[in-house]
């Protein structure tokens, strides 16, 4: 306990990781994980962190990326009126603060998210906290949609990467049930080749909305392996 030295055998740290995000799970006495960031670096298998750890573990889960939700947000803002591909590369994508629920929302139509593989591409984010938008705090990771709008938004794909909730505890309370992706009032959506880890309240995969006219007010969800 007390240290702030991270070791790895297999991490491969080079100088280019000072700054960047560490997640480290069990190293503090709370239902998150601790989360710092590199503050030095001492050669390829060990590190030292801004923040010192208040518990000693060792074989302990550890993800190390750059806060990424800007950049995915500044994507989907240039995306064209007929849609676009938001590809994401190989590597942990941390979204926000991970100490505080910042979520990506996919408020256009025909996008597709799409990843490098499940085992290679990974979103990372909290369930904990408010998130980004005030007006819906959710504490979801992905939300695709908007709410008061049936059909708001029409032809979205997510693809290839896993999702990971780094929450323990409990989610936002205000944000109720909280989901890995959160689905609004959205028509021909397509959820394919992910993996989920760790999502709260209403799951991996939460579609919901109220009834317009009796019509449900999604249609054409598609989830497939």
């Amino acid at each position: 306990s007390s240290s702030a030295v991270l070791t790895s055998a297999t991490a491969a740290f080079t100088a280019g990781d000072v700054g960047k995000t560490v997640i480290v799970r069990g190293a503090v006495a709370t239902t998150t994980p601790l989360v710092t960031t590199v503050s030095g670096f001492t050669n390829s298998t060990t590190v030292t962190l801004a923040t010192i750890a208040t518990v000693s573990v060792s074989s302990a889960r550890v993800d190390i990326g750059t806060l990424d939700i800007a950049a995915f947000r500044a994507a989907l803002a240039a995306c064209p009126t007929q849609g676009c591909i938001i590809e994401i590369p190989a590597g942990n994508y941390m979204a926000g603060s991970i100490t505080t629920a910042s979520q990506f929302r996919i408020n256009r139509n025909n996008v597709i998210m799409r990843g490098w593989g499940i085992n290679t591409t990974k979103y990372i984010y909290s369930s904990q906290g408010a998130d980004h938008d005030s007006t819906f705090p959710s504490g979801n990771g992905i939300s695709v949609g908007q709410a008061g709008t049936r059909f708001a938004r029409e032809h979205v794909v997510i693809s290839g990467f896993e999702m990971e909730d780094v929450n323990n505890g409990s989610p936002l309370a205000v944000g109720g049930n909280p989901s890995c992706i959160d689905i609004w009032y959205t028509s021909d959506i397509k959820i394919k080749d992910m993996k989920f880890t760790n999502c709260k309240g209403n799951g991996a995969v939460n579609a919901q909305g109220s009834v317009s006219g009796g019509v449900a007010t999604e249609k054409g969800i598609w989830i497939e392996n």
